[in-house]
């Protein structure tokens, strides 16, 4: 609802030198619905102004209250539900957060799956980037952190692992809990243990690039570690930061990576 300013004019205000450009301006004309209702309030504009905010006061309470009423039935129809589904999929005994990725088709009580195989002459490695930096993207680093630990607890050693990360967040004056990452409330801290291969401006497109061609020799700064693999080796290669289709959102110095 818009507030609409009224200003009636009486039948002599015309010759009115007061408003007529020798002392106050003319009041502007009233339009639409509103200039009706002055013309027939006549030369009593005082009741017409009661008449004109007794029915905006009137809107305004019906609009407050349709307002009132849609938040209400927002709570109860909608953010309630959620709530309760949320509790009700929680585990009240345990209380305890699963970090195990599972796959849509086990159950939330089935055993963490085996660990593959290994296959003669095949060496698997990992590279892991989070492509942003400051504490407002903790989420990014967080992540790259706890994908490190799921990958040594599935056996990958940490020789074959190499990790592009600002290091700013664990040690982070808005950090409440200094030297520690998690990435679940109830989660436990996936920092621990982490290396710091390239950190802060060592995580460059120039450095990563060396890294997957395993060319030491390139490599600036940070730990030298690389891929060496060989023809038939896995690499696995984990990024996470902001972007889209065909749009890496990472701070600049790594925007031109993949």
């Amino acid at each position: 609802n818009r507030l609409v300013g009224v200003s009636h004019v009486s039948p002599s205000q015309g010759d009115d030198p007061r408003t007529t450009g020798q002392g106050l301006p003319r009041a502007p004309r009233v339009r639409g619905e509103h200039a009706a209702a002055a013309i027939k309030c006549g030369p009593n504009p005082r009741r017409h102004d009661r008449t004109l905010l007794s029915a905006f006061s009137v809107s305004l309470w019906h609009t407050h209250w349709f307002s009132v009423a849609a938040m209400r039935a927002w709570w109860v129809c909608g953010f309630l539900p959620f709530l309760a589904a949320a509790a009700a999929a929680a585990d009240p005994a345990k209380g305890n957060w699963e970090p195990l990725i599972r796959l849509p088709t086990e159950k939330g009580d089935a055993p963490a799956p085996a660990a593959s195989a290994a296959e003669d002459g095949v060496t698997k490695w990992a590279v892991f980037v989070a492509g942003s930096s400051g504490y407002g993207n903790y989420r990014h680093q967080a992540d790259v952190c706890h994908a490190y630990q799921i990958l040594r607890k599935g056996g990958l050693k940490e020789e074959n692992i190499v990790v592009f990360m600002y290091d700013d967040i664990a040690k982070n004056d808005l950090n409440p809990r200094p030297g520690v990452i998690i990435n679940h409330p109830k989660g436990e801290d996936v920092y621990a243990g982490v290396p710091k291969d390239y950190t802060g401006k060592q995580v460059t497109a120039k450095n990563f690039f060396a890294v997957l061609l395993g060319n030491k020799t390139a490599v600036t700064g940070g730990s030298g570690k690389v891929i060496n693999s060989k023809p038939k080796d896995h690499i696995f290669i984990y990024y996470a930061d902001h972007g889209g289709p065909g749009v890496l959102g990472a701070y600049s110095h790594l925007n031109v990576v993949l």
